[in-house]
């Protein structure tokens, strides 16, 4: 902090588990195929970020911007962030600085979990519109397209419209992509957890998708 006059300076958060479902969700979380190439999730150089986990506050900078933002229920972290940044004060990652963290351990604990984080991501955008960006959209993006596929698809098979069926490549294409992304993080998962990695990534991004499109209400 001395160094790079930085307003919070923080690390990677490293993903751990103890059981097959929770070590998948650590391997996706830690991957670029679950929650995007995030240094504080990815690791890489010590610089510039747009934030970091957890994290030491310079205590002036803290106070400039007001702290934490108590309206947000997720997404705090990097909303402050966001206003250090716009306040003219740094944010420094440091990869050597690691956190075990671990994830949620049932499925219906991380559905839940990634819906509320896709609401209150939306939260930020509608706050700060300048952060919108393809990265945050994907999601839900890929969201509608799986679920307009898969339902008008299957109507036009019902209805003998061969056009909308064809509309089914949509969600197929979506579980191939899935299916290649869990084969390439096979050898960090092992072969219980990387069994589990497509439910795992489906859940991750249409939860989140869901919740970005549903809000904060």
């Amino acid at each position: 902090m001395r160094t790079t006059g930085a307003g919070n300076v923080g690390g990677r958060m490293v993903p751990e588990g103890t059981t097959p479902f929770q070590k998948a969700v650590a391997v996706a979380m830690s991957s670029v195929w679950g929650l995007g190439g995030a240094g504080h999730r990815q690791g890489g150089v010590a610089g510039r970020a747009d934030s970091v986990y957890l994290g030491s506050f310079r205590r002036e900078a803290l106070e400039d911007v007001g702290g934490y933002d108590s309206h947000f229920v997720r997404a705090q972290d990097w909303e402050l962030n966001l206003r250090l940044r716009h306040a003219g004060y740094t944010v420094w990652f440091v990869p050597q600085m690691q956190v075990p963290y671990f994830p949620r351990a049932s499925w219906r604990d991380l559905a839940r979990q990634f819906f509320k984080t896709g609401q209150w991501r939306r939260e930020v955008v509608r706050l700060h519109p300048d952060t919108g960006s393809p990265r945050y959209l994907a999601a839900p993006m890929m969201t509608v397209a799986v679920a307009a596929g898969l339902v008008l698809g299957l109507l036009g098979i019902v209805a003998g419209a061969a056009w909308l069926s064809w509309l089914l490549i949509l969600p197929l294409g979506y579980l191939a992509g899935v299916l290649g992304a869990s084969a390439l993080l096979a050898s960090r998962a092992g072969s219980d957890a990387t069994l589990r990695m497509p439910l795992v990534l489906i859940t991750m991004h249409l939860a989140w998708g869901a919740g970005f499109l549903r809000g904060v209400r």
